[in-house]
């Protein structure tokens, strides 16, 4: 961390630096705000409470967290220090050692206690990060291949809700982003097409060559909505006409009519019935030979 040392020169005014902090010039080097001034931790108990506390599922919400914060109050440059400084004054070191200690509170009053156990022996900010870094950043690498594996091999099934396959596809890209590997949309298209089964591949022969993913998303909507509607068109239709034959195998005769009580259809008596039971049978039309 280059600019938390310094080089014996004459002291200057402060000066701001591009991210808003003060550094104190000395010759061609700078000095870090917080060797000059000594650290107030009532002023930062904010840092102490993050959303989140570094366990072994959540290393990358939480890094990023972590150093967004600390990097607000321009105190991340501890995490990278490169070492202890070489400093020209006791008051320097004291400061820098004070607000490295600070850094390091952060830290570790952010992690749970299984990880705290794993790096609490280590005495520097810097050597927490990295130690952090190193006992959970290697699953970032195994944590994408497995959410780019389960996007590309998950499958729309017929008679699943599109709306529920699609938010799962996003859920995963948004996995991704998390852990700062996103795809773009292009290639995210491309899964998402071919998460659909062999039979919808009909559906996407109106896409031009160069689709686009809100392209492709509404041809999936769009024929979703046509097969729900064919669907249910033919379910009422279907009801209709099993309503009808419950009727008409049901129905009654109006006082006087004939009706026959083998069939249950109305129009003649059981003695002329043609069914089987009745006492015309086999003397219909066509029914010589059959029964």
């Amino acid at each position: 961390m280059s600019n938390l040392t310094n080089t014996p020169a004459t002291q200057s005014n402060p000066a701001p630096t591009p991210s808003g902090s003060t550094t104190m010039q000395q010759g061609t080097a700078t000095m870090h705000w917080s060797m000059s001034v000594p650290i107030d931790p009532s002023k930062l108990t904010h840092l102490y409470h993050l959303p989140h506390k570094l366990s072994t599922s959540n290393y990358i919400t939480w890094i990023t967290t972590t150093e967004s914060l600390l990097m607000t109050v321009d105190l991340f440059d501890y995490c990278k220090a490169g070492g202890i400084p070489t400093l020209k004054t006791k008051d320097e070191m004291q400061n820098w050692w004070h607000a490295d200690a600070m850094v390091r509170s952060v830290l570790t009053a952010n992690m749970t206690e299984e990880v705290v156990c794993q790096v609490g022996h280590l005495q520097m900010a810097e050597e927490i990060w990295k130690e952090a870094c190193h006992l959970f950043g290697g699953q970032t690498l195994t944590d994408w291949t497995l959410t780019i594996s389960s996007m590309v091999t998950l499958k729309f099934v017929d008679g699943e809700d599109v709306s529920i396959h699609i938010a799962k596809m996003k859920s995963y890209r948004r996995d991704l982003i998390m852990m700062n590997r996103n795809i773009d949309d292009d290639l995210f298209a491309c899964f998402m097409r071919i998460s659909m089964p062999a039979s919808w591949n009909y559906v996407f022969t109106g896409l031009p060559d160069k689709y686009t993913l809100s392209e492709v998303e509404q041809c999936i909507k769009d024929k979703y909505g046509v097969r729900n509607n064919q669907a249910s068109t033919a379910a009422v239709y279907s009801a209709i006409q099993n309503q009808k034959g419950c009727q008409r195998s049901d129905q009654k005769p109006k006082p006087g009519e004939p009706y026959c009580e083998n069939c249950r259809k109305p129009g003649h008596w059981i003695a002329g019935c043609w069914s089987k039971g009745g006492g015309a049978h086999r003397k219909g039309p066509n029914q010589k030979w059959r029964d």
